[in-house]
C-alpha cells in the first residue's frame, strides 16, 4: 500500500536531512517488482485530513521538523512560507505546494524569542549528539496524549532555546541566562523535561533542577522528570526488580502503583558507550544529601576517557554519565552542594552545567536594595539574599553553566539589576511559550477579546458568566450560605464524574477535589475546615432534599451552559440516575469521615497526607502557601477563593484552577470574592484578576514585537539588556510584585481615564527653566487655543475659559520636552504616544480658566503680543516645594468632553466631546517675585506653567494604567 511505503520512508527520515522523496518510495516499490509512482501519487497521500494515517502522521513531525531546521540548503527564515517551499522542491514535491499547505499550514513560531546575537555562536542543530533521552521522552508524551502538532511545538521552542545557549564543547566558555515565560499550570514541567532530554544529548553533564521553596512541590517534580524522562533502568541503576531486599533504598518499586507506566528502555543502557547514564543525586523521598565519603557519585574526573583532553572535549563528553539533581529552594541544602562541587577533584571550569530555575520569580531574584559592602580590600560585593547569593555561586563557580529560568509570573525576574553581571537578569533571551489549545487559562476564564457589559449574564459569550461565581460574604450566616453552594457544585460535578465514568467518556477522572483557600495563615485553615464541614452537614447530602437542589442546579447552570455553547456533553438524565452517581461521589468525597484535607505545615491539622500518587482523592483541599505556586492539585474542579493579595505575581500563581482538565473542563467553577476586605479598601478578586490577565497579555505582546529580527542579517533587533520589558499595572493597589523586588524600577507609562490627573511636581524655582517651559507651552500648545466661551463648572457655575482643539502630536511632544522633576513626564509621555499609535486618541481639547479680576491679571508677555490670563500662586513648604495646582472646580468640563461624565447641563463641553479626545486644563502662575498690580509686560522666567490631563476612556480601559521597566546605566 502507497500511504504504508511513504511512511516508512519518512519515518526513516525522522530529524534527518531532506531528500527526494518521490525518489526514495520508488527506489523501494522497484525493488519488490513494484510500479514505480508519481509526485502526484504520493501528494494524494499526503495531502488527505486524516489523522489515522500513518503517511500523514509521518510527514506531519518531518515537515515540522524541516520548516525548522539548520539544513544549509535551506536558506529562507525558518518557519517562513519560502522555508516550506524549499523543503517541498527538495522533496519533489513543490508542485503540490498548494495542496500540501491546505492541510500542513506553515505555522510559524508559536514561541517568541528575545536574544542577545553578539554572545555565542550558533551551534545547534536538532540532529546534533545522541538523541536517545528525547526520542524516548518524545514518545512518553505522545502516549500520554499529546498530539503530533503539540509535541512538535514544544520540540520546536525547545530547539530555539537550545540554539540560545552555549555549546558545551566550545573552548571559549559563555554563560547565557535567559528566561522562559510559561501560564499557570500550563506545562513548563514537559518544557524543561524537553530541555534537559535536548541538553543531555548535546553533551550537559550536570543537570540542576532548582524547584520551588516547598518540598512537596520538589517531590512533584522529581517523580515527573523520573518517571517521565530519567526511566526505569537509571532509577534501579543495575538492580534487579525482583530483589526486593536491594529495592528497599530505591524509589517508586515497592510503593509507587504507577511504577509499571514509568518510562523503561528495555535494555540495560549501561552497555552502550553512546548513551549517558543519568546518575540521580536527588530521589523522591529525599532532597540533597552531603555526600560525605560518597563524593565520587558527583565527580566527573573518574569518568574521562582520556585523561590529557578536558572534561568538555568531544572525545570525554560522548557517553560520559550526567549527574542529576532536582533541589528546592533552600539555603541549606544548596550550600551543601556547592560545598561537594567544591570538594571532588573535577575541574569545575570544565563542566557543562544547565541550571533549571523552576519558579524563578520565587526566592531566586536578590531583594536586598543595591547597596555593595567591602569584602577582601578594595573589592566590592553585592549585597544579596541567600539564595540569590547561592546561585550566583553556582554560576560563578561553573562559568559553562547555562542558566534558565522558568515562570509564569516573570515581573520579578525582569526587575532584576541588568548591570549586575553575577545576578539572573535574562540578559539574552526570553522566550513566551503558548499553551496548547487544550490549556484552560485566562481567556477560557476571562472576557478578555470580546466587549461586553460587566453585567451580562449570557452564558454562550461570557466566560465570566459561564464560569465565575462572585461570593459577597459580609457575616457567618452568608458565608455558611455560599460555601453549601460551592459544595452542592462540588458533589454535583463529582456525580457527572461518575456518570461519564461508567459511560466510557474520553478523560481524567481519578480525582476529584475542590480548592478552598481563603488566608495564608495556619490559625485560619482550622476555622474553614470547620466552616467546610458545617456546611457539608447542612447540605445533608444523602437526604432527597440535596437530589433536588442538585437536579436543579444541574438544569439551570451545568445544563444550560452546555446548551449555550452547543457542546453536547454528557450528562445524566434523569433525577433518579442522578442520585445514584450523586451517592458514589459523596461516599468517595466523606472517606475520612470529613470532605475536607488541610494542606499546610500544621502536622495536627494535616493529619491524612494529599498523596496523589497510591489512591484518588475526592477532597476538598485547604491550604496557603503549599497550594498557592507550582504543586498541581489534581483533579481540580470547584474553586472557593478569597484570598487577598497586593501583588499580581502572588495573585496569578494563586488560580490554581487554570489548567488542563481533560473530560471535565466544562465543569469547572470559580467562587470567588466581590467584596473583601484589604485594609481600608473593599475590592472584587475577580475585577483583580482580569486586570492582571490584561497586564500579562500586554507584557506577552511585548516579547513578539522583541523578536523582531533585522532584515539585513536575520539577527534580533533589541535584546532584553537593550531595552528591558515593560510591566503593566492597572489598579494602584496592586503591584506587580512585591516592594522587594522593585527597588530597581523605572516607572515608565502612565495614564488614567477616569480621574483628572494633576501634575504639579515642578522643579524648584529657577528663571531658565521657567522660560523655557513658558516658551515651550507658546510654541506648542498656545497657537491652538482660538476660541472663548463659557462652560459650567462642577458647581454649576459658569465659567469663562479660553479654549482650543490641540493634536496629539503636539500635547506628546510638549509632555515630553517639558523640564519636570525627575523623569515623571516621560512615563505620560510614553502612553500618549502609545494611545496615538493604537488610534484611542487623536487630540487634545485645551483649555485656560480665566478667574475673576481678584484671583487673575491679564499681562502681556515681554517682546511678544501674547496677553495671558496671570494667576497669582507661591509654592507651599509643606506641599513639598510644589504648587497647590489647578482649581479643582474648573475640571469639570475636561471630564465631560472627554467622556467621564454623562450628558451634562453644559452645551459647550458637550459639543466638544469625542470618544478619542483627551483634555489638559492650564494655568499660568505667577512665582515669586511677582507683582499683580504691575502695568509693566510679564517676564517669562517669573511664570510658571501648571496642568493636568484627562484621557478619553478607550485610551486606558479599565481605569488606567501604569507600566515599570528595570533600570539599566546605559539607558538611565
Amino acid at each position: 500500500m502507497l500511504a504504508n511505503d511513504v511512511a516508512r520512508e519518512l519515518n526513516g527520515l525522522y530529524e534527518q536531512p531532506i531528500c527526494n522523496l518521490v525518489e526514495e518510495v520508488n527506489l523501494r516499490r522497484t525493488a519488490r517488482g513494484q510500479d514505480a509512482v508519481s509526485a502526484q501519487d504520493i501528494s494524494a497521500v499526503l495531502a488527505v485530513e486524516d489523522s489515522n494515517s500513518p503517511a500523514v502522521r509521518a510527514f506531519q513531525v518531518a515537515v515540522r521538523f524541516w520548516d525548522e531546521d539548520d539544513d544549509s540548503r535551506l536558506t529562507a527564515p525558518k518557519g517562513s512560507h519560502e522555508r516550506r517551499k524549499q523543503v517541498l522542491e527538495l522533496l519533489g514535491l513543490d508542485e503540490f505546494e498548494r495542496e500540501i499547505n491546505d492541510v500542513y499550514p506553515v505555522a510559524g513560531a508559536r514561541h517568541y524569542v528575545i536574544s542577545d546575537k553578539q554572545k555565542w555562536e550558533q551551534w545547534y542543530s536538532p540532529g546534533i549528539g545522541n538523541k536517545f533521552y528525547w526520542l524516548h521522552y518524545r514518545e512518553t508524551l505522545l502516549a500520554k496524549g499529546l498530539t503530533l502538532h503539540e509535541v512538535n511545538d514544544l520540540s520546536s521552542s525547545v530547539d530555539d532555546i537550545m540554539r540560545r545557549i552555549s555549546a558545551p564543547f566550545s573552548e571559549d566558555p559563555y554563560q547565557s541566562k535567559g528566561l522562559v515565560v510559561g501560564h499557570v499550570q500550563s506545562g513548563k514541567t514537559a518544557h524543561f523535561a524537553g530541555l534537559i532530554a535536548k541538553a543531555i544529548s548535546s553533551g550537559y553533564k550536570l543537570v540542576i533542577v532548582l524547584t520551588g521553596t516547598i518540598e512537596m512541590l520538589r517531590a512533584q517534580t522529581q517523580r515527573r522528570l523520573d518517571m517521565e524522562l530519567v526511566g526505569k533502568e537509571n532509577i534501579l541503576s543495575g538492580r534487579s526488580e525482583n530483589d526486593k531486599d536491594v529495592l528497599r533504598e530505591v524509589d517508586y518499586v515497592l510503593n509507587d502503583p504507577d511504577w509499571e507506566s514509568f518510562l523503561s528502555f528495555g535494555r540495560d543502557i549501561s552497555e552502550d558507550p553512546l548513551v549517558p547514564e543519568i546518575i540521580r543525586l536527588t530521589t523522591h523521598s529525599s532532597d540533597f544529601r552531603s555526600l560525605r565519603q560518597g563524593l565520587d557519585a558527583l565527580d566527573f574526573q573518574k569518568d574521562k576517557k582520556h585523561r590529557s583532553l578536558p572534561i568538555f572535549s568531544q572525545e570525554n563528553l560522548e557517553g560520559m554519565p550526567v549527574r542529576m539533581l532536582v533541589l528546592k529552594k533552600n539555603s541549606t541544602n544548596l550550600q551543601k552542594v556547592i560545598r561537594d562541587l567544591k570538594s571532588i577533584h573535577s575541574n569545575l571550569q570544565e563542566v557543562p552545567a544547565l541550571i533549571i530555575d523552576d519558579e524563578a520569580d520565587q526566592a531566586s531574584p536578590n531583594t536586598k536594595k543595591n547597596s555593595s559592602v567591602k569584602e577582601s580590600g578594595d573589592e566590592e560585593k553585592k549585597e544579596r539574599t541567600a539564595i540569590n547569593r547561592h546561585i550566583s555561586t553556582l554560576l560563578t563557580l561553573m562559568p559553562r553553566s547555562q542558566y534558565v529560568g522558568y515562570t509564569a509570573t516573570p515581573f520579578a525576574n525582569v526587575f532584576i539589576e541588568p548591570d549586575d553581571y553575577e545576578d539572573i537578569f535574562p540578559r539574552d533571551f526570553i522566550v513566551s511559550l503558548e499553551p496548547s489549545r487544550s490549556y484552560l487559562g485566562a481567556r477560557h476564564f476571562h472576557d478578555i477579546e470580546i466587549d461586553l457589559q460587566r453585567d451580562t449574564t449570557d452564558m454562550a459569550v461570557s466566560n465570566e458568566a459561564a464560569f465565575a461565581r462572585r461570593i459577597h460574604a459580609r457575616d457567618d450566616e452568608s458565608e455558611l450560605r455560599e460555601m453549601v453552594q460551592a459544595l452542592d457544585s462540588f458533589v454535583l460535578t463529582g456525580a457527572i464524574k461518575k456518570y461519564r465514568m461508567q459511560q466510557k467518556m474520553d478523560g481524567d477522572f481519578r480525582h476529584h477535589t475542590m480548592l478552598a483557600h481563603t488566608s495564608a495563615f495556619r490559625s485560619d485553615h482550622q476555622a474553614l475546615k470547620e466552616l467546610v464541614e458545617d456546611a457539608w452537614a447542612q447540605g445533608g447530602y444523602h437526604s432527597p432534599a440535596s437530589s433536588e437542589r442538585l437536579w436543579s442546579l444541574l438544569q439551570d447552570d451545568f445544563l444550560a451552559l452546555d446548551a449555550a455553547r452547543k457542546w453536547s456533553g454528557m450528562f445524566p438524565t434523569s433525577k433518579e440516575s442522578l442520585s445514584n452517581f450523586i451517592g458514589e461521589a459523596v461516599a468517595e468525597i466523606n472517606t475520612n469521615s470529613s470532605p475536607a484535607v488541610v494542606v499546610n505545615s500544621d502536622k495536627d491539622l494535616e493529619s491524612t497526607p494529599l498523596d496523589f500518587i497510591s489512591r484518588p482523592q475526592w477532597r476538598v483541599v485547604i491550604g496557603g502557601a503549599k497550594l498557592s505556586r507550582g504543586f498541581t492539585i489534581e483533579g481540580l474542579t470547584i474553586s472557593y477563593f478569597r484570598r487577598r493579595s497586593a501583588t499580581q505575581d502572588a495573585l496569578m500563581q494563586m488560580g490554581r484552577w487554570f489548567g488542563y482538565r481533560p473530560g471535565y473542563g466544562d465543569l469547572v467553577r470559580l467562587f470567588i470574592g466581590a467584596s473583601e476586605r484589604q485594609g481600608s479598601k473593599e475590592i472584587d478578586l475577580y475585577e483583580a484578576f482580569t486586570a492582571t490577565v490584561r497586564d500579562e497579555e500586554d507584557f506577552r505582546e511585548q516579547l513578539k514585537i522583541y523578536a523582531e529580527l533585522s532584515e539585513e542579517d536575520g539577527s534580533p533587533v533589541v535584546t532584553p539588556l537593550d531595552f528591558p520589558p515593560l510591566v503593566y499595572q492597572h489598579f494602584g493597589w496592586l503591584l506587580p510584585t512585591s516592594r522587594n523586588k522593585m527597588h530597581n524600577v523605572v516607572l515608565s507609562y502612565e495614564g488614567f481615564s477616569e480621574k483628572f490627573i494633576e501634575k504639579a511636581r515642578h522643579l524648584e524655582y529657577h528663571p531658565d527653566t521657567n522660560g523655557q517651559n513658558l516658551d515651550l507651552f507658546c510654541e506648542r500648545v498656545l497657537p491652538h487655543i482660538t476660541q472663548s466661551g463659557e462652560f459650567v463648572d462642577s458647581e454649576g457655575r459658569p465659567i469663562s475659559a479660553l479654549y482650543g482643539i490641540v493634536p496629539a502630536s503636539q500635547i506628546s511632544a510638549f509632555t515630553r520636552e517639558f523640564k519636570y522633576s525627575g523623569d515623571t513626564l516621560k512615563p505620560t509621555a510614553e502612553f500618549i504616544e502609545t494611545a496615538m499609535k493604537n488610534g484611542s486618541i487623536e487630540d487634545f481639547f485645551v483649555m485656560i480658566h480665566c478667574p475673576n479680576p481678584e484671583k487673575v491679571v491679564y499681562k502681556r508677555l515681554a517682546d511678544t503680543d501674547i496677553k495671558l490670563p496671570i494667576v497669582r500662586r507661591k509654592r507651599r513648604d509643606n506641599y513639598g516645594g510644589r504648587f497647590v495646582g489647578t482649581e479643582k472646580r474648573s475640571r469639570r468640563p475636561l471630564e465631560a468632553v472627554s467622556g467621564r461624565q454623562p450628558e451634562t447641563r453644559d452645551p459647550l463641553a458637550d459639543s466638544l466631546r469625542e470618544d478619542t479626545r483627551g483634555s489638559m486644563l492650564f494655568e499660568i502662575v505667577g512665582e515669586e517675585p511677582f507683582w499683580q498690580n504691575n502695568a509693566d509686560p510679564a517676564d517669562r522666567t517669573q511664570l510658571a506653567v501648571l496642568f493636568g490631563y484627562v484621557f478619553p476612556l478607550n485610551s486606558a480601559p479599565n481605569k488606567g494604567r501604569v507600566g515599570f521597566r528595570a533600570k539599566v546605566a546605559q539607558l538611565d
